[in-house]
């Protein structure tokens, strides 16, 4: 597995910092505010697709009511306009009113904070008046959204506001939001009750019923033990855990993967025998499964510099890191990054709708979905038996349209021993991107070394691979022309995106016309390869038939009446295939599409009263279905004004 530097224009508006907070705002978008480094990150918050991974600034300013509060107020000068900067704060989301709760942290003026702000359609911060038993203030806290009615804040760095004197807690309280109403509610606990010992940069996150926290700092040492708090019945339980023991950290990050809590990054103890407070920055990455409280920990080839102070978000399997500080411990200096890291720690998802577009006597081309989180796609092909379901058949040209036109930079290539240009052979690529180095079965492939005598017949040496899923190429995009395979001759357990093996030392055979093939394929990225698609079985042209029309004699009829029809009729020398026929209707409004036969006669009608125009002007389309139930063939008849104007064979 491997960590993934991005760098799309995230350098270009995202200032270095840390102690930033990040929340999602929708499904694949986050919010990334306040944090610094020498200075605070003031004026902007900062947007990121992490789908697209494209980002921009938003400018954030305070409302009037924060104004009037600038002389006890320690977020803004008076007079100041623009948001003045937050570190070490708390942050959620509210889903229902679309806008970011922010509590706590150090100002700007290096003043903790105890208030509550909103920050209103990503544009305004406004302070909100709370009730209740109100925290002190404070920074290092959690503050995790249990709903959208319920906030949960725990722990962090309280200062008496006289001098930095700063104490360790270890109180808890719940924020209720009611009808734009807050309030504050501190919890009580039995003197004999577990809870945990106060502490500071800790993490805290949601799993079902309970807030898993772990970690943190007490002035003295960093702490590794878990505890659960249940919000519904209001106590704390210390988790059990097994396994590889946890680092004690602060300053670190925490996110849940299904039932995985991924703990990465963060201040640990310099010495691990050492009882002092003496720490250093890591880049280590470790997983505790939430069903059986059994740690564990990822290696990785590639992964981001030591850090601590950074946020994460994840997307469909992909975790994020965003920026942080890294110290060095012998200069006793540290360094404010701005960069971003990735790293899949979930396979693909499955890959549906493989669609051909067209075929020639020895090429299919392909296209297929994308997939989340993928570098690349391992297409397979296997030879079949050809059956009189595909006899004089073609494949046509797909009307899905999946992708933008294609490019040369699909081909994914690997430089070979001893060259010192890439090469590459035709139609089959190797990957040169780092994947991953973890070993995964191609399921559905032999291991079994293939035998028998070598020809230089293409025919002869493909009959022997018949039946066998072989090697058609990896490509970075969800499209590729298979002309070509390659047979694996190689361990097929070794077989992974980061081990492809020498395609020149592999036979490469080439597709023949009129043949059937199946189509599988599997999308790769850092984590292993996805379950293969399901396969789907096409055929190259015979060589007689390259240019050959497969519906011919078209004629369209129209049948006066109290409400007229119109009958099509067609012939066809192709046996076992169905036809669906359909009207398609234009105008500068709309298309409208009528499916109006779906049989295996070259005769069918419709009546007048479907169309939506009073003029005779339409298009008729005769696709051809296979016994595989794939479109081979398609017609299209331009019908206007009680004649054919027009017949195109796609």
């Amino acid at each position: 597995m491997f960590f993934k530097l991005f760098s799309p224009d995230y350098n270009k508006v995202f200032k270095p910092r840390y102690g930033h907070r990040l929340v999602n705002i929708d499904e694949k978008s986050v919010l990334i505010l306040g944090g610094g480094n020498l200075e605070f990150v003031d004026r902007f918050g900062t947007i990121y697709d992490l789908e697209n991974n494209t980002c921009h600034n938003i400018e954030i300013k305070y409302s009037n009511n924060v104004a009037a509060k600038s002389e006890e107020d320690g977020l803004m000068e008076e007079n100041c306009e623009y948001f003045k900067g937050l570190a070490a704060f708390g942050m959620v989301w509210i889903k229902k009113e679309n806008v970011a709760l922010i509590f706590g942290g150090i100002t700007n003026e290096r003043k903790f904070s105890d208030k509550l702000y909103r920050l209103e359609n990503l544009s305004e911060m406004k302070l909100v008046e709370t009730s209740g038993d109100k925290p002190t203030p404070r920074i290092g806290h959690t503050f995790t959204k249990i709903n959208n009615e319920k906030i949960f804040l725990f722990g962090g760095i309280d200062d008496d506001g006289l001098d930095f004197t700063p104490k360790f807690c270890n109180d808890s309280y719940i924020l209720h939001i009611k009808d734009q109403s807050y309030i504050w509610e501190k919890l009580s606990f039995d003197v004999k009750a577990a809870q945990p010992s106060p502490r500071e940069s800790h993490s805290a996150v949601l799993h079902d019923d309970l807030i898993v926290i772990f970690g943190g700092a007490n002035g003295i040492s960093r702490l590794n033990d878990v505890w659960l708090f249940n919000f519904k019945n209001k106590c704390f339980t210390c988790a059990e855990t097994i396994g590889i023991e946890a680092f004690g950290r602060s300053m670190h990050s925490a996110i849940i993967i299904d039932n995985l809590m991924y703990i990465f990054g963060g201040f640990i103890q310099n010495d691990p025998s050492s009882k002092t407070i003496s720490r250093k920055c890591t880049n280590n990455l470790q997983f505790l499964n939430l069903d059986t409280y059994k740690w564990n920990h990822k290696n990785f080839r590639v992964k981001p510099s030591p850090r601590s102070g950074q946020a994460v978000a994840e997307w469909k399997g992909r975790l994020f890191i965003f920026s942080g500080r890294n110290d060095f411990i012998t200069s006793k200096t540290f360094e404010c990054l701005e960069d971003l890291w990735c790293i899949d720690l979930k396979k693909p998802e499955k890959i549906y709708d493989v669609v051909l577009e067209s075929a020639d006597t020895n090429e299919l081309k392909i296209r297929w979905m994308k997939t989340c989180n993928t570098e690349c796609y391992l297409v397979e092909i296997r030879e079949e038996i050809a059956t009189d379901s595909f006899k004089k058949a073609t494949i046509r040209k797909s009307k899905r349209s999946l992708l933008p036109e294609r490019s040369s930079s699909n081909v994914i290539i690997k430089k070979t021993k001893g060259a010192n240009e890439k090469q590459l052979i035709p139609n089959i690529v190797i990957n040169e991107i780092k994947i991953g180095n973890n070993i995964e079965q191609l399921d559905g492939i032999s291991d079994e070394k293939l035998e028998g005598n070598e020809s230089t017949d293409s025919e002869t040496e493909s009959s022997r691979f018949r039946g066998i899923w072989c090697l058609a190429g990896i490509y970075k995009e969800n499209f590729c022309t298979v002309k070509s395979y390659l047979t694996y001759q190689v361990n097929r357990s070794s077989l992974n995106s980061t081990n492809i093996p020498n395609l020149l030392d592999m036979k490469q055979i080439v597709l023949t016309s009129g043949q059937c093939y199946s189509i599988r394929i599997s999308a790769i990225n850092s984590n292993g390869l996805s379950k293969y698609s399901n396969y789907v079985t096409f055929k190259t042209k015979y060589e007689d038939e390259a240019s050959s029309n497969m519906i011919f004699d078209i004629n369209v009829e129209c049948h006066l009446g109290e409400i007229y029809f119109y009958v099509i009729s067609w012939k066809t020398q192709l046996e076992d295939v169905e036809f669906n026929v359909t009207i398609e209707e234009f105008s500068q409004e709309y298309t409208k599409k009528t499916l109006i036969y779906k049989g295996k006669s070259t005769i069918c009608k419709f009546r007048s009263n479907i169309l939506s125009q009073t003029n005779d002007n339409f298009m008729i389309r005769i696709q051809v279905f296979s016994f595989f139930k794939q479109v081979i063939h398609e017609t299209r008849i331009h019908y206007q004004d009680g004649i054919i104007t027009e017949i195109k064979n796609l």
